[in-house]
């Protein structure tokens, strides 16, 4: 017979009232939760978002290159559950870009949306609904970059002075940079400076961390702020606001000039204005080291060789071989020597020589006979006062040989000077270079 089921069997049953208990609660917990006193409304701050992608402004190189503040203020309500663990993240905030058209203001709208369209949560309201921004066309210059080293002074300015500062070449190709930013800033800048701040003066070369500003047409500092300068070469941005500049130091040192006067007679070496220089000294600057190698390369003008002269040869010009990195004061690269023997004159005579009296050997080695052969010595030009020049013959020529110069045997060409020993006030010519003398042959045997 079946059993008859009984509320009181029911309620001693454990087991069936534990179920029975959860499933009641659980329908309460639901109740309560999503009941109308659960609903929960809260303001999330967040910056709007300006994207000008695919825009009539990207398109027509405009940029916003001011904002104000950009935060809004979103409410949104929901579930506790929800609203609780709700986030910047789960809004989206966008300022409507599509309106800039042209440079200056543009008062753009706000939109807000959530991030997930699907998410259990309402956005009841924002503000503000919009936000003005000031926008610019967006170029790029190449400018140059130049150097001020105003501040900077030599510890003796008596001897030193500052040489030709030197850019750090790491960003600046060419001492130019490239600027990008809005038009209205860009287009008042001439050039960038790289401005030296000394505060002691300085004995040896020096390297500063130059700050670089931007000067218009007057020379009045930009503000840069909105402004991006960029590697010419590489387009990358500078970060640095700073950059090298080495400034060396240079002595000046005054040379005088000096020369060497060869084989003058003695009436004409006695002349005080024989010899007139277009400068008798310059002034070197440089590193020392190359100015002191210059002014010992310098200082000697070299050679005025009577031997090498005739009368018309009464000027002449001495280059300067400056070295690199050194520079005359004076701005001249040559010296014109003035010779007074323009009012001497000349001739061409013919000495015979027929035995070794006629020759004249000095140094000559005592164990060697020497005999001179029968010859002639052609052309030998004599210069001089007119009044010497007229008088002078083949006899007053004199024939000087060193006998030591040479030790062969036989046929021996030896080198000769002419000399005039009776006159004071003449010299030989023997050509524009080359050796000083003239060539005849004697016979040299052993005793």
């Amino acid at each position: 017979m079946k059993k008859k089921l009984s509320l009181n069997i029911l309620l001693h049953n454990d087991k069936l009232m534990m179920g029975l208990s959860l499933v009641i609660a659980i329908v309460v917990w639901a109740l309560v939760v999503n009941g109308p006193a659960n609903v929960k409304t809260k303001t999330i701050r967040k910056d709007a978002a300006i994207d000008l992608t695919d825009t009539y402004a990207e398109n027509n190189n405009i940029r916003v290159i001011e904002t104000p503040d950009l935060a809004v203020e979103i409410t949104v309500s929901g579930p506790r559950s929800v609203i609780d663990y709700l986030g910047g993240e789960d809004i989206t905030v966008k300022a409507e870009t599509y309106l800039i058209q042209t440079a200056g203001p543009a008062v753009l709208n706000i939109s807000v949306s959530k991030t997930n369209k699907n998410a259990d949560f309402e956005i009841t309201g924002y503000t503000p609904s919009t936000v003005t921004v000031q926008c610019d066309y967006w170029d790029t210059v190449d400018l140059p970059v130049r150097m001020d080293i105003s501040s900077v002074q030599v510890e003796d300015p008596d001897t030193q002075q500052l040489g030709e500062p030197m850019l750090d070449r790491t960003y600046f190709q060419n001492s130019m940079v490239k600027l990008e930013g809005p038009r209205a800033t860009v287009s008042r800048i001439t050039s960038i400076v790289a401005r030296v701040e000394a505060d002691k003066p300085i004995g040896t070369v020096q390297v500063y961390a130059a700050r670089l500003v931007a000067l218009d047409a007057d020379g009045n500092e930009v503000d840069l702020k909105g402004c991006q300068m960029l590697n010419p070469s590489t387009g990358e941005p500078i970060q640095s606001e700073t950059v090298n500049v080495t400034v060396p130091v240079y002595i000046h040192r005054t040379i005088d000039f000096t020369y060497n006067l060869l084989h003058v007679p003695p009436a004409i070496a006695s002349n005080p204005n024989l010899v007139a220089l277009s400068a008798t000294s310059i002034t070197l600057v440089g590193p020392k080291e190359s100015v002191d190698s210059a002014a010992e390369s310098l200082a000697n003008l070299g050679d005025i060789d009577f031997d090498h002269l005739t009368p018309g040869d009464t000027l002449r010009v001495i280059p300067l071989n400056i070295p690199a990195g050194v520079t005359v004061l004076e701005n001249i690269s040559e010296v014109m020597v003035r010779l007074d023997i323009g009012g001497y004159v000349d001739k061409t005579l013919d000495m015979t020589l027929m035995t070794e009296r006629d020759v004249v050997f000095q140094n000559r080695p005592a164990d060697l006979s020497i005999s001179v052969q029968q010859q002639v010595i052609s052309n030998i030009r004599i210069c001089g006062s007119a009044a010497s020049i007229e008088a002078i013959t083949e006899a007053d020529l004199r024939a000087v040989v060193d006998a030591g110069a040479n030790t062969g045997l036989g046929s021996v060409r030896y080198a000769v000077r002419i000399e005039v020993p009776a006159y004071d006030d003449v010299w030989v010519y023997y050509g524009e270079e080359g050796q000083s003398t003239y060539g005849i042959y004697v016979q040299v045997g052993r005793l």
